[in-house]
């Protein structure tokens, strides 16, 4: 890569999305994120990764990385995605209480 600098320097800029006004410019090219874009259509082959988080402490107690296969996806917006995330909160912080 030292070789290449110009190379190193696209890498480096490609570490993360950047969200612009204009709209994102993401890290991988377009041509990749269409390859590996999720289906709306048919299953999808993917990598799940579970982890178990201790609550108090947020320590890692235990990880798994698997291959898995998920349906067709569909498109949510922000506000529904919000509204889901929260209700799972929420019990999530109900079945906490009943172990205390």
């Amino acid at each position: 890569i030292r070789k290449y600098p110009n190379i190193l320097d696209c890498a480096k800029e490609r570490l993360a999305s950047t969200f612009l006004p204009t709209g994102p410019i993401h890290m991988l090219p377009p041509q990749a994120l269409e390859a590996l874009k999720l289906s709306i259509s048919s299953p999808n082959e993917v990598i799940t990764v579970a982890i178990k988080v201790d609550f108090t402490t947020g320590v890692i107690l235990n990880h798994r990385i698997f291959p898995s296969i998920i349906g067709p996806i569909f498109t949510i917006d922000m506000e529904t995605a919000d509204e889901l995330l929260n209700t799972l909160d929420n019990q999530l912080d109900q079945s906490q209480s009943l172990y205390q």
